[in-house]
């Protein structure tokens, strides 16, 4: 039972999308999608949803309602800022937000509970929110940037129940 709409060009998805009932995974990878539809965050899967290498520039404020019983995936795309809603998002897998555009977090990006391990790296932040040290990490954490410059006072308090990968940073 998973949708699969891979490598089909697609550049955008109907308000209709969200509305779908897929109880295993959905899978958007390689397509030039620009924005996602604004009620994206009522959608539930069971399983994964990967929007891996398109064209996103930002992701609704709804993205932060989205319920996720595997991976998440948004990397390779042109993300440059999360809505505040993101520090919400319920992600019972990885969450791969790598290789976008980012240069901040939200400061509810603390929030965030992710079931395995979460990459942000190869991003261009320079700075991580306050906050950032109340994540909830099942797994890893893979932190590899080049231009941050200073960790929060919070880094400390991390929960992160395997191993943290901070490379070229501070």
């Amino acid at each position: 039972e998973d949708l699969s709409l891979n490598r089909n060009q697609l550049v955008s998805l109907p308000d209709s999308f969200s509305s779908l009932c897929v109880n295993g995974s959905i899978d958007i990878d390689d397509n030039n999608l620009m924005s996602l539809p604004v009620s994206l965050g009522i959608l539930r899967t069971r399983k994964n949803l990967s929007l891996n290498r398109n064209q996103l520039v930002s992701l609704p404020e709804s993205f932060g309602h989205l319920q996720v019983g595997g991976d998440l995936g948004l990397e390779s795309n042109q993300v440059a800022s999360l809505p505040e809603s993101f520090g919400k998002l319920q992600v019972g897998g990885d969450l791969d937000i790598s290789s976008n555009k980012l240069t901040s977090l939200p400061e509810l990006f603390g929030n965030l509970q992710v079931g395995v391990d979460l990459c942000i790296s190869d991003n261009n932040l320079t700075s991580l929110p306050k906050l950032f040290g109340d994540l909830q990490v099942g797994r890893d954490l893979f932190l590899i940037v080049d231009s941050l410059e200073s960790l929060p006072d919070s880094f400390d308090n991390l929960q992160v129940n395997g191993d943290i990968y901070l490379s070229n940073t501070v």
